[in-house]
């Protein structure tokens, strides 16, 4: 954990029966830093809330779910495993950005687990007071997060195949 900020962070643990979801907040001034890993549908609603405030005057929000294809491939659902690293990646990439923009408030989480056409897999909030810094803010966080998640998921197709790809 970076200086200064261990005693800003409280951990607040969620029991799952396959994943041991845990949620890090951090606030400091007008920032929030929300991240999560959790084999449970993500509640973009309780995220966004606990991000958003009456200083903020922009809301960018990013939802990856699953489609029903892979370049040319029927694909009947997904199947996400993370490696135990995977919440403290995206903690610490969340946190390195927080640092960089105190002003944007931040919500992640990325669903493991089995997934369905259409269901969420990967949530992103931002939250400052002007448009450019929480669209900026959230394409760096989905695009870094991505990039790094230890996190891969096994594509089961229409036609009974699989194949295992990483989570980008």
């Amino acid at each position: 954990m970076k200086p200064g900020l261990s005693s800003a962070f409280a951990a607040i643990a969620r029991s799952t029966q396959e994943v041991n979801s845990t949620v890090y907040i951090y606030s400091q001034g007008v920032g929030v830093l929300i991240a999560e890993i959790t084999d449970k549908p993500i509640n973009t609603a309780d995220i966004k809330s606990r991000v958003c405030s009456a200083e903020f005057g922009a809301v960018v929000e990013f939802q990856g779910v699953v489609r029903n294809h892979d370049k040319s491939r029927e694909v009947k659902q997904l199947e996400y495993e993370g490696h135990e690293s995977a919440l403290t990646v995206v903690k610490e990439i969340a946190e390195k950005i927080t640092l960089k923009y105190p002003r944007v408030a931040i919500g992640v989480s990325h669903r493991l687990g089995a997934l369905t056409i259409g269901d969420l897999a990967f949530y992103v909030v931002t939250a400052s007071a002007h448009r450019a810094e929480a669209f900026d803010v959230n394409r760096i966080l989905v695009e870094e997060i991505k990039e790094k998640i230890p996190v891969w998921k096994n594509q089961i197709f229409i036609d009974g195949s699989n194949e295992w790809v990483n989570s980008a």
